[in-house]
């Protein structure tokens, strides 16, 4: 068992994609362990996979980066992607299932909506965020804002 910590951040520069709309947000995460809450992501080179599945074939997220985390005393270590929230926005997909080190697949549920204009800077919306069937409840007093008990 263990913690899904879902962490949502801004670059600092604006990037277009090819229909002049702005980039979401980067959604971040953090895995735990539940027993001792340590990182389960503990290396740049660790396997990570998250994907998603159309029309019966498996599209893989290729952006998802591990990036080290130069902030917290509590891990080293986050997943990081675009692509997912970019994909939510769009309606391509909202299910992406996660997979670590080889180990079980975990489902999580992004619904992401684009914004025609920034609101304090932020181009979209996390109307809904699910770990594995769990909703999960944004904290803005806590870093990082989201805490799940991972099955």
């Amino acid at each position: 068992m263990g913690f899904i910590s879902i962490l949502f951040g801004c670059s600092k520069t604006q990037r277009q994609v090819p229909n002049a709309n702005l980039m979401p947000a980067p959604f971040d995460f953090v895995l735990l362990d539940s027993v001792n809450n340590s990182p389960l992501i503990v290396s740049q080179t660790q396997s990570i996979k998250l994907w998603y599945i159309l029309n019966g074939q498996v599209n893989y997220i290729e952006d998802l980066r591990i990036k080290p985390s130069i902030n917290s005393a509590q891990y080293s270590y986050y997943a990081t992607t675009v692509f997912a929230p970019l994909n939510s926005s769009e309606n391509v997909s909202k299910t992406f299932y996660c997979q670590i080190d080889n180990g079980k697949i975990d489902t999580i549920f992004l619904d992401v909506k684009r914004l025609a204009e920034p609101v304090n800077r932020e181009y979209n919306v996390y109307n809904r965020v699910e770990f594995n069937g769990k909703i999960v409840s944004l904290d803005l007093n806590n870093q990082p804002a989201f805490w799940v008990l991972k099955r």
